[in-house]
């Protein structure tokens, strides 16, 4: 029988495992990121990321009067002595119109208890009376001085990596919503440092799209960005506030057909199948297929209140929309107006 040296055995075998164990060590080394590269607690970055993803309370305006909380929906109001489910954004749009049909009128909102709020952390509260939403009003800062950053937003999912300097353990975070972005931000602890996994992308409020490559880029997109649009941040729900240029590439943006019009009768249906287009050079037609109408059109406003003037149409079945109409309300889809001396006189262009 043959000998077999152990020693022959044992050293390649001690070497293999000492090739294996520095494999593992050199895998385990996590290497720091450069300081000017993460988020720490407190720096300018990170208060300008938790500010753009605070929740937005004004959207709902015209049921809480605040624009720091946000009302979850569903919700059983009393409007005017009638009992009305409120479901979703459009029902908020069908309350509004009907608060702005008439000036002189009363018109009494009131709550359903309990109710549950969204606050500006994202944190949800159980409302039980009146007394507990003033008290949420009155802690709500008016007229914009509110922190939150609405003119930008992220595009999800992004991730970021972990590092902690105690214990060198990494992790990968995604996040699919501000909500889940905030969470992390406010609970970001001293010794914690952040790398966003560039780039990210950012959503501005006209829509269009930017991409962020570092953090100066992030930093600059935030700063440049927070004051280019109308946060609609102060507690008026029937807010005229408005913004010409805005207002007028929205009008200028596609076809629009006439989806309400009321002087002192209904006259809707006269205007039946005509779908309208505002070009940028004042110029305007309307068309059913078989006629078209031409006119002309002009913008103006000053203190906030956005007026349009509809006029030189050549035909006298559209002499009801030849007036100085004042812009109550306008966004992507929709467009209402009230006459300048006669809020009983209304128009609303929508998308065909």
């Amino acid at each position: 029988m043959n000998k077999i040296d152990l020693h022959l055995l044992i050293l390649p075998a001690l070497l293999l495992l000492l090739t294996i164990s520095g494999c593992q060590e050199e895998r385990m080394e996590i290497i720091e990121p450069p300081r000017d590269e993460v988020l720490t607690p407190g720096n300018a970055v990170v208060s300008l990321m938790r500010n753009t993803v605070q929740n937005d309370g004004s959207v709902d305006n015209i049921l809480d009067r605040s624009s720091c909380t946000q009302i979850v929906l569903p919700v059983t109001v009393m409007l005017s002595g009638l009992e009305v489910i409120v479901e979703s954004e459009e029902d908020l749009e069908l309350i509004e119109e009907i608060f702005d049909e008439f000036d002189d009128d009363e018109d009494d909102l009131s709550f359903l208890f309990p109710i549950t709020v969204i606050l500006a952390d994202h944190a949800e509260v159980i409302i039980n009376n009146e007394d507990q939403l003033e008290d949420l009003r009155e802690d709500c800062a008016e007229n914009g001085d509110d922190d939150d950053i609405e003119c930008v937003d992220f595009r999800y999912p992004f991730s970021v990596s972990l590092f902690n300097t105690d214990n060198q353990v990494a992790d990968v975070i995604t996040f699919e919503n501000d909500k889940e972005l905030y969470v992390f931000l406010d609970d970001l602890e001293d010794g914690d440092l952040v790398e966003i996994n560039f780039p990210i992308t950012l959503i501005l409020w006209d829509g269009s799209e930017v991409i962020a490559n570092d953090n100066n880029d992030l930093e600059d997109i935030i700063e440049d960005s927070m004051d280019d649009c109308d946060e609609d941040d102060d507690n008026d729900y029937n807010d005229d506030d408005a913004d010409i240029s805005e207002f007028v590439n929205v009008l200028t943006d596609g076809d629009w057909i006439i989806s309400r019009l009321i002087d002192d009768e209904d006259k809707t249906a006269n205007f039946t199948g005509y779908v309208f287009t505002f070009k940028a050079d004042g110029s305007a037609s309307a068309t059913n297929g078989t006629n078209e109408i031409t006119g002309r059109w002009e913008s103006d406003g000053d203190d906030g209140t956005v007026e349009l003037e509809l006029f030189s149409w050549n035909s006298p079945a559209f002499d009801d929309i030849e007036e100085d109409w004042k812009v109550v309300e306008f966004n992507s889809t929709i467009i209402r107006l009230a006459d300048d001396d006669n809020d009983d006189e209304l128009l609303t262009f929508a998308r065909p």
